[in-house]
């Protein structure tokens, strides 16, 4: 290879680390500005954005047997819950029993064929958070995240 390809070459390669470095810039300042509540184009003198910071709530291991024929299948679960607002996280600490309860009503009720694939987790993750958000008044449960899922 020549000088002047080799020069070409280390060119192209700075104006594409620049290009690059400049982008992430960019997106590092939309990403960390949203993040605090800063909204494009506030200007001064307007009411700032109050931004719901959600919060965790571990649940305790479950162990239930499954649903299928001979009772021979078990499913150990842990599970953390998403709540909209961390200010309300006492209120769902306090329904952590109800809460408990409902899991156990739909846990055992699964067969395996149903729980085994990623499609059945997100079947089963969404029927939890849809009979758990009617037990809380002042939040909501967003999400729900399985931490071990073990099927024996």
């Amino acid at each position: 290879m020549s000088k002047k390809g080799l020069i070409i070459l280390v060119v192209c390669f700075v104006i594409i680390a620049l290009a690059v470095g400049a982008g992430l810039y960019v997106f590092w300042g939309k990403v960390s500005g949203t993040a605090t509540g800063e909204v494009a184009g506030e200007g001064a003198g307007k009411e700032e954005v109050k931004v719901k910071i959600k919060a965790l709530l571990s649940m305790e291991t479950f162990v239930v047997n499954l649903a299928d024929p001979g009772g021979k299948r078990y499913l150990r679960v842990t599970m953390a819950l998403e709540i909209d607002d961390k200010d309300f996280v006492e209120e769902a600490k306090r329904n952590v029993p109800q809460m408990r309860d409902k899991i156990l009503l739909i846990l055992p009720a699964k067969k395996f064929k149903d729980i085994r694939t990623s499609s059945g987790k997100d079947v089963l993750r969404k029927e939890i958070i849809d009979q758990l958000n009617p037990l809380l008044k002042d939040c909501k449960i967003t999400n729900l995240f399985f931490q071990e899922f073990v099927i024996q």
